[in-house]
């Protein structure tokens, strides 16, 4: 299901894979980045998604990294979902070294964050279960 279809952004629900896959291509200004994050999160309450890819090879940014929106505004809120994994798709150079996340939540589960540097790589560890 399509979502968001814009020449810069693409939000779409992967049935099959019971996930969110947000995916940026080209420049971004922070309202625009804001506002497709807060529709990225809608779309994962909206269809009870426990699995979020956000693909960010594409995305040509400056400041985002240091955005305390996400930390401060975005995070908190990702963390009420029932979301179980989040890849995030970079360029092989962006690979930070460790590649395991875990996040508890307030409600104790467990989010597990893991970088990829293909989008291929993060469909299939969605796809497959246990983390």
């Amino acid at each position: 299901m399509l979502y968001i279809d814009q020449p810069n952004l693409q939000i779409s629900y992967n049935q099959v894979l019971n996930c969110t896959i947000h995916t940026w291509k080209g420049y971004f200004l922070e309202e625009e980045y804001r506002r497709a994050m807060s529709h990225c999160l809608d779309l994962v309450s909206k269809t009870g998604a426990r699995n979020l890819i956000l693909n960010i090879q594409a995305a040509k940014y400056e400041y985002w990294v240091e955005d305390s929106w996400t930390a401060d505004m975005w995070f908190p809120e990702l963390m009420q979902t029932d979301l179980q994994k989040f890849a995030v798709v970079v360029n092989e150079s962006q690979l930070p070294s460790s590649n395991y996340y875990f996040y508890p939540f307030i409600n104790d589960g467990l989010l597990v964050i893991r970088y990829f540097a293909w989008i291929e790589e993060a469909q299939d560890w969605i796809s497959r279960k246990g983390l």
